[in-house]
């Protein structure tokens, strides 16, 4: 990983050369594309430096415990070991993904399409957990949504709900929300408690 990682961010400079030159501006598709290479190894730069810094801590760490008596101070040591290891597996994660070059299709916008199916109405109330989920997950990325078309339920939820989804990485990280939700549960409209899959 760390020899990919160098490569690429070997790469850094040039790119910021190329966009300090004032003939750049004539040229708005290259222009585009630099600003976009440029974001995507400043993020990489940026987890880079934040693995290799917790990996140094860690060290220190490691270095500390061998040679400390105070228990105190070895507990203390022992969980922050244990916090810059979680630190260092996350930013990992993160630099596995951002290695992987940006598609030109990652910021596009995103339409999402639910609807109830086999169920009756719980279906409908679970297409509108499924569409709160989704919501709450685009405001937690800070994508912008706007609904299109929605025809709700008598008994809450939706039949079907459609909405648009904006922002960095929406295509990226939502091209493969596709398919069948299913779920089994006790549902609202059950006055009996049995068990119904939709």
């Amino acid at each position: 990983m760390e020899k990919k990682v160098l490569e690429l961010l070997s790469r850094l400079s040039e790119v910021e050369e190329e966009l300090a030159a004032p003939e750049l501006m004539q040229n708005r598709q290259r222009y585009l594309e630099l600003t976009a290479e440029h974001k995507h190894l400043t993020e990489l730069k940026e987890a880079w430096d934040s693995l290799v810094k917790a990996r140094k801590d860690l060290e220190g760490n490691r270095i500390l415990l061998r040679t400390e008596q105070d228990s105190e101070f070895v507990q203390m040591l022992e969980e922050e070991g244990a916090s810059l290891n979680e630190k260092i597996s996350r930013l990992e994660k993160e630099i596995d993904t951002l290695i992987v070059p940006p598609n030109p299709n990652d910021h596009r916008n995103t339409i999402v399409e639910l609807r109830a199916g086999t169920g009756g109405d719980e279906a409908a109330i679970f297409v509108g957990d499924c569409v709160r989920m989704y919501l709450n997950y685009a405001a937690k990325k800070g994508w912008a949504t706007e609904a299109l078309s929605s025809t709700p339920s008598e008994m809450g939820g939706y039949k079907e709900y459609q909405f648009v989804v904006s922002g960095p990485n929406v295509h990226r990280l939502m091209q493969y929300e596709a398919g069948i939700h299913r779920v089994q549960r006790v549902p609202k409209t059950e006055a009996q408690g049995r068990l119904h899959t939709s």
